[in-house]
C-alpha cells in the first residue's frame, strides 16, 4: 500500500515537473521565434541561414542555376521549411519555427533523459540549465541547423537507453531520431557511435542478444524508412550524396587542414578557454558557479573512485575476456587504458579525426569493460550502497568528450560548435551537484517550516539549493533573450533588394554579382554570382568581366569599381550597374 502511494506521489511530482517545463520552454521558443523574426538578426554572423532558406525554395519549387552546393547540405531544416513555402509562408519567420520547434523538444527530452537518472528536481534544474546556457539561447530558433540535430540526438539517445533498461520499444524512436539527427547536420553521425557504445555495453552478450536483437532489427528497419525519402530525391534529380562528399573532405587529412587555403596552427584549448563564454556570456560568475560544481563534482568522483579501490583491491579476481585476473591486475590495466586516452587525445591534428574517435572508443570501451566488472564486484559487497548508474553517467562524460575530440582537431573553431557539447557537459554538472549535495554534511540538514498548528513542512537544504539555482536561470535565460541582437546589414541589405526590384525591374534576365551573393539570391530568387577576393581591385574586374555582369552590389560604399556607375548605398551596401562606356 505505501509503495503504491509513494508510485503514485512520484508519478503526481513527475507530472508537475513536465508540466512547468512544458510551459516554459514553449513561452521561451515562441519569444525567441518572435524576437529574431522582428529584429533582423540574419546579418554577418548567419549567412549560412540564407543556405538553407535556397535549399528550402529548390524544395518548395523555386529553381534557378547555380549554387550547386547547396545539394551537399543536410536536407531536413530546409524541407520542414519548404512545407511551410508551399503553404504559402515564404518568410524567414518559416525556418525560426521549425528551429525553435527543435529547441523546444530538446529542453523537454534532455529533463526526460536526466530522469532517468535522477530525480525531477535534478531532472528540471539539468533541462532549465541546458536551455538557458548562453550558447544555446545565442542559437535557437534563428534558422541554424545546430540546436536541431542536438535535439534530434537527445531523443535519440533517450530512446536508445529506455528500449536497453526498461522497454524495448523505444527502439522504435531511437533509431527514426538519430535518421532524422543526422539530416538535420551530419555530425549526428558521432551520436551513433555512443548509441553503439552503450548498447554493446548493456546488451553484448550471446544470452542479451537474443533477448533483444528483434526489437533492435525492428527499430533499425523502421528507422532506415526514414531515409528513402532523401534517396529518392537525389535519384530522381540525379545528385550526389552530399554527406559523402563532406565526410571524404574532412577526414582525407588531419583536421580538415586540407579544407583551409592558409596555414594555421590548431587551438586545441579553444573550446577548455571558452567553456564560460558559452555557458553564460553575460553574467559571468553563473558560469564560474557551474565550473565550480564540475570541478567538485570531480574530485568527489576520485576520492568515490579511491574508496571503492580500497575496498576491492583485495577482493580475489573478476572474469575478464574468458580469463579470471585478479583486481589489483585490473586496476592497473585501467591506468594503462587512461595513459592511452591521454595519448589518443594529444594525436588530435597529427593523423585523421576518425582514427582518433576510433582509437578513443576502443579504449573508452575496454576500460567501461573492467569498470563495469568493478562494480559488479563492489555491488556483491554486504551493507555497500549499489552503483546502477555507472553506464548513464559513463556515456554522458563520453558524450562530451567525443564531440569535443572532433571538434578539437578540427581547424575551424567557432563558440557554436559547443552547442553539440552542451548536453552531456550539463549532465556532468548535475552528477556532480547530485554528488555534492548527498555527501553526508549536506544531505541530513532540513529546515522546518510551520504553516500553521496543524501542519508541519521540512524541507531540505539541497532541495533549497535547487531551486534557487532554477530560478536563476531561468531568470538569466529570459534577460538573455531581451538582449538586442539586431544587425543593421540585415535591412540595408533587405532595402538594397527591394530598391533594385523596384527601379531596375530587368534584374530578373540579368546578371548580378555580389558580395554576399546568398543574401540576394533569397530575395530575389534568381541565381547571383558570388564575388570572392572583392576587395582586391584586379580580381574583382576579372570577375565582373568574365560574368559580364549587369550589377554589381559590393560591401564597401567607397569603393570605386571600374566600368561601372555607382548608383546608391544603403550605409555601406552599394549598388553598382555597369557603364554604357564599359570598355567589354
Amino acid at each position: 500500500m505505501q509503495s503504491n502511494l509513494m508510485k503514485f506521489i512520484r508519478r503526481k511530482q513527475d507530472n508537475i515537473s513536465i508540466s512547468f517545463l512544458i510551459v516554459l520552454f514553449a513561452v521561451m521558443t515562441v519569444l525567441l521565434i518572435m524576437i529574431n523574426s522582428s529584429s533582423n538578426i540574419l546579418g554577418r554572423s548567419f549567412r549560412d541561414v540564407y543556405f538553407y532558406l535556397i535549399y528550402a525554395l529548390r524544395f518548395s519549387g523555386v529553381y534557378f542555376s547555380g549554387y550547386a552546393y547547396i545539394n551537399n547540405l543536410p536536407p531536413l531544416i530546409p524541407y520542414l521549411t519548404s512545407i511551410l513555402f508551399r503553404l504559402g509562408y515564404v518568410n524567414v519567420s518559416s525556418i525560426f519555427i521549425v528551429t525553435g520547434i527543435f529547441y523546444f523538444l530538446g529542453g523537454v527530452f534532455f529533463y526526460k533523459l536526466l530522469r532517468i537518472r535522477f530525480n525531477n528536481l535534478y531532472s528540471v534544474l539539468g533541462a532549465v540549465i541546458y536551455s538557458c546556457l548562453s550558447i544555446n539561447l545565442t542559437w535557437a530558433a534563428n534558422g541554424t541547423i545546430d540546436i536541431p540535430s542536438v535535439a534530434l540526438s537527445i531523443i535519440a539517445l533517450y530512446g536508445l537507453i529506455m528500449a536497453v533498461d526498461r522497454n524495448q520499444k523505444y527502439f522504435y524512436l531511437a533509431f527514426p531520431a538519430i535518421v532524422l539527427g543526422f539530416f538535420a547536420k551530419y555530425t549526428a553521425g558521432i551520436t551513433l557511435m555512443i548509441m553503439i557504445l552503450y548498447y554493446v555495453l548493456r546488451v553484448f552478450s550471446r544470452r542479451k542478444l537474443r533477448k533483444y536483437w528483434k526489437n533492435t532489427l525492428g527499430g533499425m528497419i523502421f528507422g532506415s524508412l526514414f531515409i528513402i525519402p532523401y534517396i529518392v530525391y537525389i535519384k530522381l534529380n540525379n545528385l550526389p550524396l552530399g554527406f559523402l562528399g563532406q565526410f571524404g573532405e574532412v577526414a582525407s587529412e588531419p583536421s580538415s587542414k586540407a579544407a583551409l587555403s592558409h596555414k594555421v596552427t590548431n587551438d586545441l584549448g579553444f573550446y577548455i578557454v571558452n567553456i564560460p563564454h558559452c555557458l553564460n556570456s553575460n553574467i559571468p560568475v553563473l558560469a564560474y558557479l557551474l565550473i565550480a560544481i564540475l570541478l567538485i563534482g570531480f574530485v568527489l568522483i576520485i576520492c568515490k573512485s579511491r574508496s571503492t579501490l580500497k575496498i576491492t583491491y583485495n577482493q580475489q579476481s573478476i572474469l575478464l575476456l574468458g580469463r579470471s585476473i585478479p583486481l589489483s591486475v585490473v586496476y592497473k590495466m585501467i591506468y594503462i587504458d587512461l595513459i592511452i586516452l591521454v595519448l589518443v587525445f594529444l594525436t588530435i591534428g597529427k593523423i585523421s579525426f576518425v582514427y582518433t574517435e576510433i582509437l578513443f572508443f576502443i579504449f573508452v570501451y575496454l576500460m567501461a569493460v573492467k569498470i563495469n566488472k568493478i562494480i559488479g564486484k563492489y555491488n556483491n559487497i554486504p551493507r555497500k550502497r549499489k552503483y546502477k548508474s555507472f553506464n548513464f553517467d559513463f556515456i554522458m562524460f563520453i558524450w562530451f568528450f567525443t564531440y569535443f575530440i572532433f571538434f578539437s582537431a578540427h581547424y575551424v573553431k567557432t563558440h557554436r560548435y559547443f552547442t553539440t557539447m552542451a548536453p552531456g557537459f550539463v549532465a556532468m554538472i548535475i552528477l556532480s551537484l547530485y554528488l555534492i549535495l548527498n555527501t553526508s554534511k549536506i544531505r541530513n540538514i532540513s529546515f522546518d517550516l510551520k504553516e500553521n498548528k496543524r501542519k508541519d513542512y521540512n524541507i531540505k537544504l539541497s532541495t533549497v539549493i535547487i531551486l534557487i539555482l532554477i530560478v536563476s536561470f531561468v531568470c538569466y535565460g529570459f534577460y538573455s533573450m531581451s538582449l538586442d541582437k539586431t544587425d543593421p546589414l540585415v535591412s540595408d541589405e533587405s532595402n538594397m533588394a527591394n530598391y533594385l526590384k523596384t527601379n531596375y525591374p530587368d534584374y530578373i534576365n540579368s546578371t548580378i554579382s555580389a558580395d554576399r551573393a546568398p543574401i540576394y539570391v533569397w530575395y530575389l530568387h534568381k541565381e547571383v554570382k558570388y564575388m570572392k577576393n572583392s576587395d582586391d581591385p584586379t580580381i574583382r574586374t576579372y570577375n565582373l568581366k568574365k560574368e559580364n555582369a549587369s550589377y554589381y552590389i559590393g560591401n564597401n560604399s567607397s569603393l570605386e569599381v571600374e566600368n561601372y556607375d555607382k548608383i546608391i548605398n544603403f550605409n555601406n551596401v552599394t549598388l553598382y550597374k555597369k557603364s554604357e562606356y564599359a570598355d567589354y
